[in-house]
């Protein structure tokens, strides 16, 4: 991305705040059931402390997935032919207004820069506004890919 020139501001301080996130589809949290027997000592201790996690399904307590879902926390890895998808935004956290922010970014691979999407140019951005795109990309080539932006 790029901006006007930070004049009046010291180097420390930035205007805008850049945040990439990779989207992918959100998987089932596992629980781990465990019980015990009634006549056993803990007796229904385990089976109610179950019942209370929000990670068991309601109805069926001994069942190892839940509804709940969870986002990967790592960037993980995309496999030839599968479509990489990323939301990119551009936060402008300063109170002063900002001109001629521009979004680009590109895919880096051994062989090639490709551009993933259309230059964003935004002639002002406010005080707490933001530029978001959704970017995505058929993944048709072997090797390692940056993301560059």
């Amino acid at each position: 991305y790029a901006c006007s020139a930070l004049s009046n501001m010291d180097a420390r301080h930035h205007r805008l705040a850049l945040k990439v996130m990779r989207l992918t589809r959100p998987s089932l949290v596992s629980s781990e059931p465990v019980t015990c027997e009634s006549q056993d000592i803990l007796g229904d201790t385990l089976l109610d402390a179950m019942r209370q996690d929000m990670r068991t399904s309601k109805g069926i307590d001994r069942f190892a997935l839940s509804g709940v879902l969870s986002l990967p926390q790592t960037f993980g890895n995309i496999f030839l032919g599968e479509t990489f998808t990323c939301y990119v935004c551009v936060h402008n956290d300063s109170d002063d207004v900002t001109s001629g922010v521009q979004v680009q970014a590109d895919l880096q691979t051994s062989a090639q820069r490709l551009p993933l999407g259309g230059s964003n140019i935004v002639n002002v951005l406010g005080p707490n506004e933001s530029v978001d795109q959704v970017l995505h990309h058929e993944v048709k080539e072997l090797g390692t890919h940056m993301f560059v932006q």
